[in-house]
């Protein structure tokens, strides 16, 4: 995925070429586990048919695919001793008010 950078332009046809050869690899490899195999998958989202769908769709394919990735394998909450008080963690200042950056707030 270092082919991939979503704060620029999307990826050039010569390393859209790298990157779809390599999750074609890696999908030949195989996973060892089944986190290993959703992440392959998701790669293969974006890379998958990048000869036929624009930036823009597989983009959204691939933070679909990452999604369910992150939510499969959320690692489990630490229990608090006692609740926080009231008001004592204050909210990181939101920049814009996208579904994006209010997901990652909550």
């Amino acid at each position: 995925m270092s082919n991939y950078h979503p704060l620029w332009a999307p990826p050039t046809p010569p390393e859209l070429a790298i990157g779809k050869e390599a999750a074609e690899r890696a999908k030949a490899l195989g996973a060892k586990s089944a986190r290993e195999r959703d992440f392959i998958t998701a790669v293969n989202a974006y890379y998958g048919q990048s000869d036929t769908l624009d930036h823009r769709t597989r983009a959204l394919a691939y933070e679909k695919a990452m999604e369910r990735v992150a939510s499969s394998y959320r690692p489990p909450r630490k229990k608090r001793a006692r609740p926080p008080l009231v008001g004592s963690t204050p909210r990181p200042p939101l920049v814009g008010s996208t579904p994006n950056n209010l997901r990652l707030v909550d």
